[in-house]
């Protein structure tokens, strides 16, 4: 798999699921750094194999280590994490972090081992016993079918902490609307380094920053006129599924060309409409709530 969110993906569902034993971040952040090789390459332009000495069980091992003992070190971001809403549930020790560093770097060995033809993951053994042409077709539904679903699974339990927040009246409209660009900003240059097209960074920043603005004018008239208020909403939510998927199947690797692709595609598509009609939804009720409160004060 390229630089994808794919890795990211299962790495969000299997680590929320596992969040008590394993430090999510650590997990996140070595199920990805793998990719800095190919993507490397491929910028340079280097006449190397795209995925080489980093894409070892070996290197693996090494690297997780390294960045185990690094995220262990940077206790200080655990406000960052906080706000992100990855921070641990309960408190971990050192081998948390390095079981999640070592698992994370040879997991996204292990799935890239099964795809692509230049890897030598068993290195300084030259095969991969993992490959076979004949079982790749089948390999590539499999691995892509699964991590679809674990990653639709982390998905909803981001979500799902999300909505928390909101109902609890953590996250403001200023946190909403950060939040809001950072997704558009991620989306953005996740496209931009999948295919390295300037063109389709820019367009995708445009779209997404213009979504960003239909939302907040969608809770402004929302305030005004509940009825339409809604409609604009949903209006806005369509946009948003419509955009969005294009560019998150894109970016995990469902191309249209590929009818085994279409079923996840469409799934996806629903899933990602009602995250955002329950994001919008939540939030209208959260501030609704708020002036509730607000005059039960004033009373």
């Amino acid at each position: 798999m390229p630089l994808t969110t794919f890795h990211f993906g299962l790495a969000l569902g299997i680590g929320y699921l596992l969040r008590n034993r394993i430090h999510l971040p650590t997990f996140l952040l070595t199920n990805v750094i793998t990719d800095l090789e190919p993507a490397l390459v491929l910028a340079l332009q280097l006449p190397i194999p795209h995925h080489g000495i980093v894409h070892t069980f070996l290197f693996s091992i090494f690297l997780g280590l390294i960045l185990s003992y690094l995220m262990f070190k940077l206790k200080k971001l655990k406000t960052i994490y906080k706000r992100l809403l990855i921070n641990d549930s309960v408190e971990l020790n050192f081998k948390s972090y390095l079981v999640s560093g070592i698992t994370g770097t040879n997991l996204h060995v292990f799935l890239d081992s099964f795809i692509h033809d230049d890897m030598f993951p068993f290195f300084p053994l030259n095969n991969n016993i993992l490959y076979s042409k004949e079982f790749l077709p089948i390999a590539i539904v499999i691995i892509t079918s699964t991590c679809f679903i674990i990653s639709m699974l982390g998905l909803y339990l981001y979500f799902s902490k999300f909505y928390m927040e909101i109902k609890n009246h953590n996250i403001n409209i200023g946190k909403l609307d950060k939040i809001i660009f950072i997704l558009a900003y991620v989306v953005a240059v996740l496209s931009y380094l999948h295919y390295f097209n300037l063109n389709l960074f820019i367009s995708n920043l445009i779209y997404l920053i213009v979504i960003n603005i239909l939302v907040i004018i969608s809770i402004i008239i929302y305030k005004l006129n509940k009825h339409l208020g809604l409609c604009l909403m949903v209006l806005v939510s369509l946009i948003i599924i419509f955009i969005f998927s294009l560019s998150i199947s894109a970016i995990f690797g469902f191309y249209f060309y590929n009818p085994y692709f279409l079923i996840p595609f469409i799934i996806s598509s629903v899933l990602f409409l009602i995250f955002a009609l329950k994001i919008i939804y939540n939030y209208s009720l959260s501030k609704e709530y708020q002036k509730q409160i607000m005059q039960s004060k004033e009373v």
